[in-house]
């Protein structure tokens, strides 16, 4: 069931969204980079549970312009009190809330675009003491669980895009981290970037990821991104269209969460 807004009504006033703070967790290293200029609805976002739980979101909302700004800064208007809110329990059950917060992110989405915006997500609830992600896959590129020996999942998604359809549910999977594990999540632009014919792909993304030594989650985000910057750089110069020479690359983003001990 669609929302009954009119596609004519304006959009929310334009916003930009907030800077987006990497926090510090005992045990866990956090990190996210982005490249090239943000023109477009990539994101991402962490927010700390009064229990110490990390909820992370990346989100990629389609198009770009103000009303995407502005759609990027309502999800997280409901992100971090929804999260604080429905996270408040230590008892609780996690997957259940994901599922909640789901939920509000996607009517969210679609109120703030006055009706539908397909906003592919990743959003996954971290309990830093036992290793254990919960999370959802909204039609968003594979996220990758990458244990110590460097063996690879990739968590698919198993639900479609917020902002599509007001009821949609989205249920949580569980993923558990082993020290020196992996979480890495790719945005889209990264992923399906091109160079002569050829795609970066999940393979790019996992083998880079795979590769490094993973000490930290910011030399893992940095190690994907420089693979991909030689990647592009393998494109011969007499290969690139005069008019397209200058032109700018999609939006490159890169997430990952280890747990270090």
């Amino acid at each position: 069931m669609r929302l009954p807004f009119s596609s004519s009504a304006p959009a929310v006033a334009a916003r930009q969204p907030r800077p987006s703070i990497v926090p510090k967790i005992d045990g866990t290293s956090v990190a996210a980079r982005h490249c090239e200029e943000r023109t477009g609805g990539d994101f991402f976002d962490f927010a700390l549970t009064p229990t110490g739980r990390l909820l992370l979101l990346m989100a990629d909302v389609a198009g770009s312009g103000e009303q995407t700004f502005a759609i990027v800064a309502a999800m997280q208007d409901l992100f971090h009190p929804k999260a604080a809110e429905l996270f408040a329990n230590g008892d609780g059950n996690e997957s259940l809330a994901l599922t909640e917060l789901a939920l509000h992110l996607n009517r969210g989405v679609m109120q703030a675009a006055s009706g539908v915006k397909c906003t592919a997500a990743f959003l996954a609830c971290y309990d830093p003491h036992l290793g254990a992600a919960w999370y959802i896959n909204a039609g968003h590129t594979p996220a990758l669980h990458i244990v110590a020996n460097g063996d690879t999942d990739e968590l698919v998604a198993s639900g479609i895009p917020f902002g599509l359809f007001s009821h949609t549910t989205h249920d949580a999977q569980l993923v558990i981290l082993q020290p020196q594990s992996c979480l890495l999540i790719a945005s889209r632009g990264l992923v399906e970037m091109r160079a002569g014919g050829r795609e970066f792909g999940m393979a790019g993304v996992s083998a880079a990821a795979a590769g490094n030594s993973r000490t930290t989650a910011d030399e893992v985000c940095q190690a994907v991104l420089g693979a991909s910057d030689r990647f592009l750089a393998e494109l011969p110069m007499s290969r690139i269209p005069l008019k397209n020479k200058n032109a700018r690359h999609p939006d490159r983003t890169v997430l990952a969460v280890i747990r270090s001990v």
